[in-house]
């Protein structure tokens, strides 16, 4: 899964409480009103408009993967 993150990893559960914690501080009260995306870009890059080649391993158990059909509660 961290080969489809832009920066090539996925994120430590410490960068997120980290932004929680920044969050719930006086430092953040000028921050109203807004998303905070904590996804390493992978919300911002573009999607494949093509398969990318076979060739690429990074990207073969995102290949394999089935896209996501909604939340299951089984």
């Amino acid at each position: 899964m961290s080969a489809v993150h832009p920066i090539g990893r996925i994120g430590r559960p410490e960068e997120i409480a980290d932004a929680v914690a920044w969050l719930f501080s006086d430092r953040s009260s000028y921050y109203t009103g807004q998303s905070l995306i904590l996804d390493g870009g992978l919300t911002a890059q573009r999607p494949y408009v093509t398969q990318p080649p076979a060739s690429d391993k990074r990207l073969q158990n995102v290949r394999d993967e089935r896209p996501f059909q909604g939340i299951h509660l089984d």
